[in-house]
């Protein structure tokens, strides 16, 4: 059997691949886990090889879930696509933003806590001087344009609320979720 190599046909054994991304891309920050710091190294060194500056290499501690290293093969992680389901990009990002070389702990009983301190840090931007806001997480997340509005309830209430109605449908959390919002 012959494959060709061109047209995406075939993919690169994973170290190279991340050499040749780097390369192709002009990638200059990566973020990796500390269990591949050996692997962002070699990848430096063939990306060099291929005339490229290797990027800048940052390494975290692995996220887990409650304690236990996070292995999609046994099931046990919160994706980035699962986590977007329930909550912004932003809840995200800021739960990222804190401590990022400190391992992290996973699971969906963290979202709700997540947003709270989003909305709590977005409702602060606009009532704070522009050398508080430099320390305001948000601010950097949003790239220092002012963020819409939070929330006048907490994401943790509005999760309440909707099982307490048991709500089974969008259209029912997201009217309840608009009467909750100031006029």
């Amino acid at each position: 059997m012959t494959t060709p190599v061109t047209g995406g046909a075939c993919k690169l054994q994973w170290k190279a691949d991340w050499a040749m991304r780097w390369t192709a891309l002009g990638v200059d920050y990566e973020m990796a886990g500390k269990d591949l710091s050996e692997s962002v190294k070699l990848s430096s060194r063939i990306a060099k090889a291929l005339g490229a500056q290797a990027p800048r290499a940052s390494a975290m501690n692995c996220f887990s879930t409650k304690m236990a290293k996070i292995s999609k093969s046994r099931g046990n992680g919160l994706t980035i696509e699962q986590w977007l389901t329930y909550a912004p990009p932003e809840s995200l990002s800021l739960y990222m933003f804190q401590s990022p070389r400190k391992a992290k702990r996973l699971y969906f009983d963290i979202i709700p806590k997540a947003v709270d301190e989003y909305i709590t840090f977005v409702d602060k931007l606009s009532e704070q001087t522009v050398d508080q806001q430099l320390t305001n997480p948000t601010w950097h997340i949003h790239a220092g344009a002012q963020a819409s509005s939070g929330s006048p309830v907490s994401f943790a209430l509005l999760l309440n609320l909707v099982s307490a109605s048991n709500a089974r449908t969008r259209k029912f959390c997201g009217a309840l979720s608009a009467t909750m919002r100031p006029a």
